[in-house]
């Protein structure tokens, strides 16, 4: 990113006193690493991935017939996913409907952050944001920011209040019957399950040898009548991680590429703003390998 755009983003950015604050690339490796050690979960241990075939990248082809997750049962009782899962009849995925917030659906919501809030992960996301000058050192204001760039209803088009980071990254939206988002695994085996998506075969893949059960996929699927022809999920890795990391490397590397390594292994974080009404909120997050 050159001079003059990343002088543009901070100008306008809702965290203008802490964006131009630079992070080193080996401070964000050495996060990365500490972050995925202590996601203590050990959900790679629940999970059954069956990755099949690869596919290129202009095939058409079903290359998978069979499932890519096969959960535990044992999974679901995790309190980050259960919670997490009570969202999921939360949205209308139509980015382009006006979402109607419940107050239940709120206190869902907030059930979820207080949770992520509560793990090690989360507390060390903390602490690493406060130590480089990136959040005010307070935590209720730590918390209101989380709530803020991963909660906020705001408009993709159309003047329809129908998106949220949260809703685009860890469910899915459409927008003119086209599929985007959807860059967790556990709402792709959801709604594999569910039989609403249709896994076609891996185009890239990184697992991570000392942390068993969990990587990155790159993949093609179909979801109804639309197919995601390049789509990135983490495999494995607990919810309070990927927010973690993915609210880190908005902060720090906004609309840029956030290099990371995880378990020695390099690749980075993608993620773009989205400016909505006077705040800059989070677009959208992925690993990309």
């Amino acid at each position: 990113m050159g001079f003059i755009t990343r002088f543009l983003l901070c100008f306008i950015y809702l965290f203008t006193s802490t964006c131009c604050v630079h992070v080193s690339d080996n401070s964000l490796k050495s996060f990365s690493e500490k972050l995925l050690q202590i996601d203590t979960s050990n959900l790679g241990q629940l999970i059954n991935v069956d990755v099949q075939n690869r596919l290129s990248y202009d095939s058409t082809n079903d290359l998978a017939p069979k499932n890519l997750f096969n959960l535990q049962k044992e999974l679901f009782s995790v309190s980050t996913i259960s919670k997490l899962m009570k969202l999921y009849d939360n949205y209308d995925l139509n980015a382009f409907h006006n979402e109607l917030i419940t107050a239940e659906e709120r206190r869902e919501e907030e059930a979820l952050l207080e949770a992520f809030l509560n793990s090690t992960v989360m507390t060390e996301t903390k602490n690493f944001l406060q130590s480089n000058n990136l959040i005010p050192k307070n935590d209720s204001a730590f918390k209101k920011m989380l709530a803020d760039l991963w909660f906020t209803p705001y408009s993709r088009g159309k003047k329809k209040v129908g998106s949220s980071a949260f809703e685009h990254i860890f469910l899915a939206e459409l927008k003119n019957n086209e599929l985007v988002g959807l860059h967790n695994w556990l709402y792709f085996s959801h709604e594999e399950n569910r039989g609403n998506l249709n896994y076609l075969g891996w185009l890239k893949k990184l697992f991570f040898p000392n942390k068993h059960g969990t990587g990155v996929l790159k993949l093609k699927y179909s979801w109804g009548k639309s197919v995601k022809h390049a789509g990135t999920i983490f495999i494995g890795t607990s919810p309070e991680f990927e927010m973690s990391l993915y609210t880190v490397c908005f902060l720090a590397r906004p609309n840029d590429k956030c290099h990371i390594t995880l378990d020695g292994k390099q690749l980075h974080i993608q993620t773009y703003p989205f400016v909505y009404q006077g705040k800059t909120l989070i677009s959208s997050a992925y690993p990309v390998i």
